[in-house]
């Protein structure tokens, strides 16, 4: 068996559907973490400023694509992969090595990129808290 690799199609529909899970939380997390930062933002500045803070966001979004797009071309590129349109090619070992690489390996590391970030999160336990009691208190007044 390869690395990166399933050795049958039960085996790799299990790992697709196990990170499949996986990623839809992290795809809801950000606009949780999102309206945590906007509540604190309040308590600070006085005034609600969503439109700054989804504007940002959608940047970034827009910026990862942008990102997925130069990683993917950098992994073709330099594992030489052979784009022949309309011909049936045999890929060489390292470009399809670079493929898995590019399926697993890449969002493997932006996850451990993301996790990372998140344990140096500031808003959690006794601070968020403080937060959302000072957020009601502005709305209540």
């Amino acid at each position: 068996m390869t690395i990166y690799s399933a050795s049958d199609f039960a085996t790799a529909l299990l790992g697709t559907s196990v990170i499949g899970l996986s990623f839809a939380g992290l795809l809801v997390y950000p606009d949780l973490l999102l309206a945590d930062v906007i509540d604190e933002d309040e308590t600070i500045v006085g005034a609600r400023r969503e439109g700054m803070y989804f504007g940002i966001n959608g940047f970034m979004v827009r910026f990862g694509v942008t990102l997925q797009g130069l990683t993917t071309s950098a992994v073709l590129l330099t594992s030489g992969y052979v784009s022949s349109p309309g011909a049936e090619v045999v890929q060489p070992a390292s470009a399809v090595l670079g493929i898995r690489a590019m399926i697993t390996l890449v969002p493997f590391l932006a996850s451990m990129l993301a996790i990372w970030g998140l344990q140096h999160y500031p808003l959690h336990s006794g601070k968020l808290q403080a937060v959302r009691v000072k957020t009601k208190k502005l709305r209540v007044t």
